[in-house]
């Protein structure tokens, strides 16, 4: 799997290059939370790509080294609305592994979308 993966079908590198650069503008904690669950030493989590199986992301651990993480989407990724859709999931399933309330985390709530 490619960081930018997207040559195949409707899941263009122009759509993963705009959901990347939208999460690390305007969600970063919800990123770290969604991380967590798979790296607990996670210091910063920054989307890194995507691809019809997983989110990606380029992690920092509290000791400051870098690792790949891929957050399995929970479900197909058939179209562009399943990203922001399995988003929201990932971060409400990641809240509720480490016992946080996703409404006091959120970044900026669930109606925003992903672009």
């Amino acid at each position: 799997m490619n960081a930018l993966s997207g040559s195949q079908g409707w899941l263009t590198d122009d759509i993963v290059v705009a959901v990347a650069r939208h999460m690390n503008d305007d969600h970063t904690n919800d990123s770290l939370t969604m991380v967590r669950p798979l790296c607990p030493a996670a210091k910063s989590a920054t989307v890194v790509g995507l691809d019809y199986s997983s989110l990606c992301f380029a992690v920092v651990t509290d000791e400051g080294e870098p690792v790949r993480v891929d957050v399995p989407w929970p479900g197909e990724l058939t179209e562009r609305s399943d990203i922001r859709k399995f988003v929201v999931q990932l971060h409400t399933a990641a809240c509720e592994q480490l016992g946080i309330t996703p409404d006091d985390h959120a970044d900026h709530g669930q109606r925003e979308e992903v672009r």
